[in-house]
């Protein structure tokens, strides 16, 4: 009889500790609608271009050479939003250490944006599982777009720049000191969910940095998700220039309609198209890749747009009827017709 009521109480004590730990995501979860909906309601501070997403970690771990590298890196990104202004670049922010949000919505303020990370000194864990839930409200429920450059749809990217020292997002006591560079299961399997939803349909590009980061995590993160890559900060800028590669391939493209261009040619384009600023070897290789793959990365962007599935709603692929409501998708590559709001079938 004995062995039955232990087995029922470990039964009812796991169910309990199940409870627990999806309590935390689910109010996550819930604050990423409320941030979806603040998203919309600034969209007026918006530029017309790529959204990028920065999730960057302010913990205490980050300390010393650490944050230095992360707000020079940002800044250098920043810098080069602002040498194309033709781009229109919008940029969110979360913040993760003491407190995990959203230090800034969408917008093309790049100096504001700048100073505002300038201002914040790391303190506090590194909940990042917490910061990737909180991003859902950064990119799904019309909180974000995928912008159209020619031929190429390019959806929000996600920019992550941490040392990868995870500690208990359900955890509200958590010591940056009990962060464990080897993550325990427990904690990488919620990043993992979070991290594989997010990357479905979003590129996950991280940068590691810090003392001694993890390099491992990171990497796994960002290769997969579709299009990421894990990126050292010297490449800062040359991810800055990330819609000028494609806006140049699809201009040569159309110009040409070729996919393999000589090196002397595709170098005439980009002097052109970049108006005498500076340029890598680097930027011609991945101009080049994209001429090289346009073939397969159109037909990956039309399974992708029939295939996606958002977070927090299901598109119906069936004509609804009369006196239905409905709101567009986060896809409309349109104009902004419905002036933000849901509209009638009639």
């Amino acid at each position: 009889m004995s062995y039955f009521l232990s087995l029922k109480k470990n039964i009812l004590d796991s169910k309990m500790q199940d409870s627990w730990e999806s309590a935390p995501e689910e109010m996550w979860l819930g604050q990423a609608k409320f941030e979806a909906y603040k998203h919309k309601s600034m969209r007026y501070q918006r530029g017309r271009g790529t959204c990028v997403l920065f999730i960057l970690d302010f913990s205490e771990s980050m300390r010393g050479e650490g944050i230095k590298t992360l707000k020079r890196a940002v800044s250098d990104i920043l810098d080069e939003f602002s040498k194309h202004p033709e781009l229109d670049e919008n940029v969110a922010v979360i913040v993760f250490g003491k407190e995990t949000k959203f230090l800034q919505y969408y917008s093309n303020r790049y100096t504001t944006i700048n100073q505002s990370i300038e201002d914040l000194e790391p303190i506090g864990a590194s909940p990042l599982t917490a910061a990737f839930l909180l991003a859902l409200g950064g990119l799904y429920e019309g909180s974000a777009s995928t912008h159209v450059v020619g031929d190429f749809l390019l959806p929000p990217r996600v920019v992550v720049f941490t040392d990868g020292r995870l500690t208990n997002f359900a955890d509200n006591g958590a010591k940056e000191h009990e962060a464990d560079f080897f993550p325990s299961h427990q904690l990488l399997t919620p990043l993992f969910s979070i991290t594989h939803r997010i990357g479905k349909n979003h590129p996950i590009y991280c940068f590691p940095i810090g003392d001694t980061p993890n390099i491992s995590l990171l990497h796994t993160i960002s290769i997969k998700s579709k299009g990421g890559q894990m990126l050292d900060t010297g490449r800062a800028r040359w991810f800055g220039r990330y819609t000028l590669h494609y806006r140049t391939a699809d201009t040569i493209y159309r110009m040409t309609n070729k996919t393999i261009v000589d090196r002397g040619i595709l170098n005439n384009f980009v002097q052109s198209i970049m108006n005498g600023q500076a340029y890598q070897e680097e930027d011609l290789d991945k101009i080049r890749e994209l001429l090289n793959n346009r073939a397969q990365i159109m037909v990956d962007q039309v399974y992708d747009d029939e295939d996606s599935e958002d977070e927090f709603y299901k598109e119906k692929y069936t004509v609804p009827r009369v006196g239905t409501r409905v709101r567009r998708g986060p896809h409309w590559i349109y104009e902004n017709q419905d002036c933000e709001s849901a509209g009638t079938i009639v």
